[in-house]
């Protein structure tokens, strides 16, 4: 489970993510957007088909990077 402070700001990055990426691909993503992936907001990337979705965020002890596989019927689509 991820606990975000009340200020932590949740932000979707509209273009696709290459999945494949982990902490320093996605924290170079979030850099280029000219914000700080360090400041304890969540940033979620989709995949070009929407069908996966990796989440990352960092805690007082380390980053955290949560991948889900999103099944049949669900969509993605009104989060871009």
């Amino acid at each position: 489970m991820l606990g975000l402070p009340s200020t932590a700001r949740i932000l979707v990055f509209s273009e696709p993510a290459d999945m494949r990426r982990g902490f320093d691909g996605l924290s170079a993503m979030v850099m280029a957007a000219g914000e700080a992936p360090y400041s304890g907001d969540m940033y979620v990337f989709l995949s070009r088909r929407r069908d996966r979705a990796k989440i990352l965020t960092h805690q007082r002890d380390g980053m955290v990077l949560g991948c889900k596989r999103l099944e049949r019927g669900t969509s993605c689509g009104n989060l871009a």
